[in-house]
Order: C-alpha cells, then sequence, then structure tokens
C-alpha cells in the first residue's frame, strides 16, 4: 500500500478494427465523466466476452451500441464523439506512444519505468512485489 498505483490507458490492440472503435468509445466516455467511463469500460469488457468479441473484428455501429446502452449512457451523444477526428487521434496517439515502449499487448504491466514480465500462473501482486523489493 502506498508502494504503487495503477494507470487505466485505452490501448486498441486493433486501432482499425472493433477494439480502436472501443477504446475510442471509452475516450468520448471519459469526456463525460470519470464514473461514465468505468460504466463504459465494465460494460466493454462484459459484453465483448459474453459475446465472443475479437479484437480483429470490424467496427461495428451495432456493437458499440450494445456497450454504450448496457453502460446506461447517452447513445448519440457518445457515438457522435466517436466520429469525430480528436477520437480518432487520441486513439493513435495512445497506440503510437506505447509500441515506442514496447507495449504489445493487454495487459501490460511496469514497475518503477521497467516493464514487468509476467509468466505463466504467477498472481500480479506477487509480481509487482517482487519488483518493488528490487528496486
Amino acid at each position: 500500500e502506498g508502494k504503487a498505483r495503477s494507470i487505466q490507458v485505452n490501448y486498441s490492440l486493433n486501432p482499425s478494427g472493433l477494439s480502436g472503435l472501443l477504446a475510442r468509445g471509452a475516450h468520448c466516455a471519459l469526456q463525460a465523466g470519470e464514473e461514465s467511463f468505468w460504466k463504459y469500460h465494465d460494460a466493454a469488457f462484459k459484453t465483448a466476452t459474453a459475446k465472443g468479441w475479437k479484437t480483429a473484428a470490424p467496427e461495428s455501429a451495432e456493437a458499440l451500441g450494445e456497450v454504450i446502452a448496457a453502460a446506461g449512457l447517452d447513445k448519440d451523444k457518445i457515438s457522435a464523439c466517436v466520429a469525430t477526428p480528436e477520437a480518432a487521434a487520441a486513439g493513435l496517439a495512445t497506440v503510437d506512444a506505447f509500441k515506442k515502449i514496447g507495449v504489445t499487448g493487454t495487459p501490460t504491466v511496469f514497475v518503477n519505468g521497467r516493464r514487468l514480465g509476467l509468466s505463466g500462473h504467477q498472481r500480479l501482486q506477487d509480481a509487482v512485489d517482487g519488483a518493488i523489493a528490487v528496486r
């Protein structure tokens, strides 16, 4: 406690596919406030898992609408934001920045500026504790 902090970043594994669309939706939900973002975030993962959506699937306005509805957010407002160049630019900037530091998938964890390698069934808590102890 007090030795680590978690930062959520909307990182799309496929910016031109469904994961890119959903990441832009997360960006737009955040514009509506932190509570809206977390509702969207949770709904996106639950819906994608339940429906078996793949990151490489093509963009789908229907899928975005399902996530927005599950989150209880304003579909017109979020959808309009997702279609803006600003939302697209935010998503691509994140992907570009993270590729430069070696992020190739999610989740990726950094401790003290170093990428943490997780292996097998290692618990995240144990890996973070070990990385902090090495410091």
